[in-house]
């Protein structure tokens, strides 16, 4: 591979869609709306946005206070917008990750505790959603952590999904709003896979199954050639098959890709400690085969990486 995208968030200046060409060792701005999860469709790069950008008409009560009104947005290979679901008609918020898999969209509605999953189709029906330049999206099933009973309790935040498993990260199964801040060791790994029920057809949701528990702050869940990884970001570690695989010094690590190789990981500045004025957001890319060797790294003009895909 010869670029990487990088999504920045929390940043309503210099956050976006950073390009990181690695033959020409430069650094673009490519999209200029803060965004979360970024994930792969036919010619489309599919974004969870923190903001919408066209429908500004569409505003929902049950988003919190201070919680920008969020979309799934379809970018062209020029960046440019191609559609825009405005899916906070469905109370959904605080997108995070995002996954096109088998021809549907995997979407952590964080705000909701929660995880929707919608379904492309070419056909057009009532309240579907624009998808692409022809296609159109709808939710048909969800799973939301029984345990939350306000909005952001668990903070659900990082998924994987394949064809055997779906797994997902979470700072706490708590049941206050934001109940999770300044507690420590208390996130978890949690398999949801046969979980899913109809959307909104559901009260009650079946109990995950806790695959790790004790992580402080855990993102970024990859699997990469039977591998699972994932980051403990309070930590400053990246953990493969449940053990300690690299730890750093400085940062909120945040932000994992895996190709070949290659391992690209994301540093942002922390908005839960003291942060050095003269820290630098940045990524680095290591070599797994080499002794994890850094072999290229760049610092990227915004505050906060949620995560990469290969350009």
């Amino acid at each position: 591979m010869n670029k990487l995208l990088i999504t920045c968030t929390n940043d309503s200046k210099n956050g976006g869609i950073y390009l990181w060409d690695l033959n020409k060792k430069s650094i673009s701005r490519v999209y200029k709306s803060q965004c979360m999860g970024i994930s792969k469709y036919k010619n489309y790069y599919v974004i969870a946005s923190q903001s919408l950008e066209q429908n500004t008409k569409f505003k929902d009560k049950r988003i919190p206070y201070g919680h920008a009104q969020h979309s799934i947005i379809c970018l062209d290979n020029n960046f440019n917008i191609v559609s825009e679901a405005p899916v906070s008609i469905f109370g959904m918020g605080d997108l995070h990750d995002i996954i096109v898999f088998d021809n549907r969209i995997w979407v952590v509605d964080t705000i909701g505790n929660r995880v929707v999953v919608f379904q492309i189709t070419n056909k057009y029906k009532k309240n579907f959603l624009p998808f692409g330049s022809s296609e159109f999206i709808f939710p048909f099933m969800e799973w939301q952590d029984p345990s939350a009973q306000e909005p952001d309790s668990s903070h659900i935040n990082g998924m994987c999904v394949t064809k055997k498993n779906i797994l997902i990260s979470a700072f706490g199964r708590f049941s206050k709003y934001r109940e999770y801040v300044n507690r420590k060791d208390d996130g978890c790994i949690m398999e949801i896979t046969d979980f899913f029920k109809p959307f909104g057809m559901a009260e009650n949701f079946e109990e995950p199954i806790i695959i790790k528990s004790n992580i402080y702050d855990p993102h970024s869940i990859v699997m990469h050639e039977n591998n699972i990884f994932f980051i403990e970001s309070k930590k400053r570690r990246i953990i493969k098959n449940w053990k300690t695989f690299l730890e750093f010094d400085s940062g909120y690590v945040r932000g994992l890709f895996l190709y070949k190789n290659l391992l690209f990981v994301g540093f942002s500045q922390s908005r839960h400690s003291y942060v050095d004025d003269n820290f630098k957001c940045n990524v680095a890319m290591l070599d797994i085969e080499k002794h994890n060797n850094i072999i290229s790294s760049t610092n990227i003009p915004s505050k906060e990486i949620y995560s990469f895909i290969n350009a």
